[in-house]
Parts: C-alpha cells; sequence; structure tokens
C-alpha cells in the first residue's frame, strides 16, 4: 500500500466514488468470486489526479489498485479484472461505502457498540440504525445472506475482529465480533412480515439458536463480557434483541 496510503489514496477513492462505483465495490463484498472489468492506466500519478480531468473509471480503479485495496488480473490485451484481495482492504471498503452513503456511520455505529453493556438501549439504536443504512440500498432479495454480508460490513468498518460462517459448538454461526471490551456471537433470521410482533418473534428465535447450537463455544474462556444478539429482517426494517451471556 505503500506511497498512497501515505499520501491520502484512501480520501481520493472516497472523494471519486459514485452510485455506480459504489454498486460494483458493494458487489464485490458481497460476492469474493465477483471480477470487475476495466482499463487501468499504469502512468497515473497524483499530478494527473490533481487536474481534474483524469476521474473517470480507469482512473477510480487504478488507484485503488495503486492503493493495494484492489488486485487485478489482465484478461486481454490492455483489459482486465479486478477484486478486494483480502481482508483489510474489506475493512476499507466498508468504511468508504459508509462514509459515501451516509457520513458519519461508522462512528455512531461505535457508539452504539460502546454501550452494549446496557442491552436493551443497545438493541433499540442498534435497530434505528441498521433500518436507517439499510434505507440507503435496494434490498430485492429476503434472503438471510444478504442481510449477513451488509451487516458484516459495517461490523468490518469498526475495525473489531469478525469471524463469519465458522463451526462452533453444533453448528455454524453467522458472525463473531472480538474486541477489547466485549465479544459478540450475531445471528440472522428473515421475517415473514415487517410486523414488529413477528419481527420480535424471530429475533428471538434467532437468540435461542444460539443457545441450542452453542456457537458461544466461540468466545469460551472470554475475559471480556460475551453478548448474544438476535437480527430479524424484512425488507428495509430489521429488529435487534441483545443479552448477556451467562
Amino acid at each position: 500500500m505503500g506511497y498512497w496510503s501515505m499520501s491520502g489514496g484512501d480520501g481520493l477513492l472516497s472523494a471519486m466514488m459514485s452510485d455506480a462505483r459504489a454498486k460494483v465495490i458493494a458487489r464485490m463484498l458481497d460476492d469474493e468470486e465477483y471480477r470487475h472489468a476495466t482499463t487501468l492506466d499504469h502512468q497515473l500519478n497524483m499530478e494527473h489526479l490533481k487536474t481534474g480531468a483524469y476521474c473517470g473509471d480507469t482512473s477510480f480503479y487504478t488507484l485503488a489498485v495503486q492503493a493495494g485495496y484492489l488486485s487485478f488480473e489482465p484478461v486481454e490485451v490492455e483489459a482486465y479484472e479486478v477484486f478486494i484481495p483480502n481482508e483489510e482492504a474489506k475493512r476499507v471498503w466498508s468504511r468508504l461505502l459508509l462514509d459515501y452513503r451516509y457520513s458519519g456511520a461508522d462512528n455512531r455505529l461505535y457508539t452504539i457498540f460502546a454501550g452494549i453493556s446496557k442491552v436493551d438501549t443497545f438493541s433499540k439504536l442498534l435497530t434505528e440504525f441498521v433500518s436507517m443504512v439499510m434505507s440507503y440500498n435496494d434490498f430485492k432479495s429476503q434472503a438471510e445472506w444478504v442481510y449477513h454480508v451488509f451487516f458484516l460490513g459495517l461490523v468490518y468498518s469498526l475495525g473489531y475482529e469478525c469471524k463469519s460462517n465458522l463451526e462452533a459448538g453444533l453448528g455454524r454461526f453467522d458472525i463473531v465480533v472480538k474486541s477489547r471490551r466485549f465479544g459478540a456471537v450475531i445471528e440472522f433470521k428473515v421475517s415473514e412480515s415487517s410486523d414488529d410482533v413477528a419481527l420480535a418473534s424471530e429475533a428471538e428465535v434467532a437468540l435461542k439458536q444460539i443457545d441450542d447450537k452453542e456457537y458461544w463455544h466461540e468466545l469460551r474462556g472470554s475475559a471480556v463480557p460475551v453478548y448474544k444478539i438476535g437480527i430479524a429482517c424484512y425488507g428495509k426494517k430489521c429488529l435487534v434483541k441483545a443479552i448477556l451471556h451467562t
């Protein structure tokens, strides 16, 4: 990442972000196998960008490659496919997308998680936050993995250690979050309606699954409090329930 990270490459990428480019990056975050076709300018430098004449897709993806936030493979003469290379880059893109869609989103989410010990308030604030940020996206699919990936991107933006879809206890958990102050097991369920009662019921089902499948084994022996978080979603609406694991 060297040169560009030292000279504000991520700030330039944020300034050059557009709706179309945000959709491409979001798709890359959703699907690790996805490759985006583009051209690259191997002669691009900071002076070019200062002129404002080099702000097209080629410059955007070239800058991302030079910053180390995308990798590339040649597919034919002067044609390439770019993709997100690693977990660190995923966190950077998650933060940049949040900054683009909702200024200050990651700071607000960090504040919400900082108050996780007050589980009722935390559940209410996280419900409001996730539903609000979801409203900036087009959730045509009701598939559980869509919400899973979306929320994983949010949590990655905070810099927490995250694990996803790994075996623990008697099954596979959705997301486990580790920080210096707390650990959390997060399970998602899709509701059959947007009714608050239906959502609350599914959130309870998610909490019960965490216990029944013993997903908390991933955090056993933790020196910090461990929380179980059930998130029920329908369209752009969600409901969160959180409890302290004892």
